[in-house]
């Protein structure tokens, strides 16, 4: 996986999606928008995301690329 892209993607998706357009494009979740407001699951998952967006945005893409290298590192070690 091409974690500087996937980082990249989160970010820009997560600034231009709005809930209902993340709910509906992310989620594939095609209900009306009134019921989408009342989701307990779109809810979360879109809660979900934001601390997703700010966790990642928090390292850097050096330091993500290390997190592979070093759990590709213990894969071989077992």
């Amino acid at each position: 996986m091409d974690f500087k892209l996937f980082k990249k993607a989160v970010s820009t998706l997560n600034w231009k999606l709005d809930y209902f357009e993340f709910c509906e494009q992310i989620l594939g979740e095609k209900q009306k928008r009134e019921l989408l407001v009342q989701s307990k699951y779109c809810l979360k998952k879109w809660q979900q995301w934001q601390i997703l967006n700010t966790t990642l945005d928090a390292f850097n893409e050096n330091t993500l690329e290390r997190i592979i290298s070093v759990y590709e590192q213990y894969l071989h070690q077992l």
